[in-house]
């Protein structure tokens, strides 16, 4: 008797959660949007659902609440009854196929069930009964860059094509000060010592901030917040990328690009009328000193580099030569550094009106 007992629970639980021959595969990767607004999906309001033939099924419930229409659950007959727009009333029974609108009946192509014997899940074709229809895509470049990491099931009004925008940016990068006033963005995230990663954003045609390149680097000896020359820490804040120079020659940046010859050094000198500048001796005439930087010989450093324009005004001791360059692999005297490989794809892919935010 206990075995037929729990032969006879186990049929009603299988009868109860999904029709016999149709398996309930889940699919909680699908981001659902009413209306162009996602919906939040759990095991309370039920998951988008694909049956073994094929059919995607949809949590009746949840989505007339987000369409504003009434519903009435009947648990016992295990029935969901929905005012229409119209007035009408559209009953769905799990089990069955067939639904009522009004005094009408319909056939779905896949029978509703309750989905873990709590939620009524019914056939998408339901939709079309009740004057709304679905667009369903699959997962693309297009919907990552939109900000999607699965599939989309968009329901709207019938008769339309159901929209799927883009989804709210919430990342981090999104919210810097600088993201209001510029496509590119190199973040600097410092990680304590002398260590940062270092990652370049850049904003897509949706207005999503999507990671270009990120790598571990470096800031300067004694950390962040610079207050003056020689304290080998980097500034934090928000700067322009301005001046691109190196040893190597252009690897193709739409930057203003100097190849550095033994003429160019940067003055860092606080007593100059010229601190803080580029300068190349065969303009100006004036000969280096003790206290700028010869650029030439900083190989590997200076193969590629970009003026962070902290100090761009020249403020006497405030501080000089900042700049975004490749890494020796250790703590610089105040600037950022990361990989060589990073330094290219950076230059390649930067273009002026770049802004670095260092925090």
């Amino acid at each position: 008797m206990k075995k037929l007992l729990s032969v006879v629970v186990l049929l009603t639980l299988l009868l109860g959660v999904a029709p016999s021959g149709f398996a309930d595969k889940k699919l909680t990767s699908y981001t659902l949007l009413v209306n162009a607004e996602p919906v939040s999906l759990s095991s309370s309001t039920g998951y988008i659902a694909k049956t073994s033939n094929g059919r995607l099924m949809l949590p009746l419930k949840k989505i007339c609440q987000e369409l504003g229409l009434e519903t009435k659950m009947n648990g016992k007959k295990k029935q969901l009854t929905v005012t229409l727009n119209s007035g009408k009333k559209l009953v769905a029974t799990s089990g069955s196929k067939v639904i009522k609108v009004g005094s009408s009946k319909k056939t779905l192509k896949s029978k509703c069930y309750m989905q873990s014997g709590k939620v009524l899940m019914a056939d998408a074709g339901i939709l079309s009964y009740m004057g709304y229809t679905y667009r369903k895509a699959a997962t693309s470049s297009d919907l990552i860059a939109r900000g999607y990491k699965g599939s989309v099931v968009s329901i709207g009004k019938k008769g339309t094509t159901p929209k799927i925008p883009a989804l709210p940016d919430n990342s981090a990068v999104s919210k810097l000060d600088a993201a209001q006033e510029t496509d590119q963005i190199i973040y600097v995230q410092y990680k304590g010592g002398s260590k940062a990663k270092v990652s370049m954003y850049q904003k897509n045609k949706y207005d999503r901030w999507t990671l270009v390149k990120s790598a571990n680097g470096y800031v300067g000896k004694n950390g962040i917040d610079k207050k003056k020359e020689g304290d080998k820490r980097t500034p934090t804040g928000t700067y322009n990328l301005t001046q691109a120079f190196g040893i190597l020659k252009d690897p193709g940046t739409a930057l203003p690009y100097v190849k550095v010859t033994k003429y160019h050094y940067w003055c860092g000198d606080s007593t100059s009328k010229y601190y803080n500048q580029l300068i190349d001796t065969r303009v100006t005439g004036r000969k280096r000193t003790s206290k700028d930087e010869y650029l030439i010989n900083y190989k590997g450093a200076y193969n590629y580099a970009i003026f962070i324009d902290y100090n761009k005004e020249g403020t006497p001791y405030k501080g000089s030569c900042i700049f975004l360059h490749c890494s020796t692999g250790r703590a610089t005297a105040g600037c950022v550094s990361v990989p060589q490989s990073t330094m290219v794809t950076f230059l390649r892919k930067l273009k002026p009106g770049a802004k670095i935010v260092i925090e």
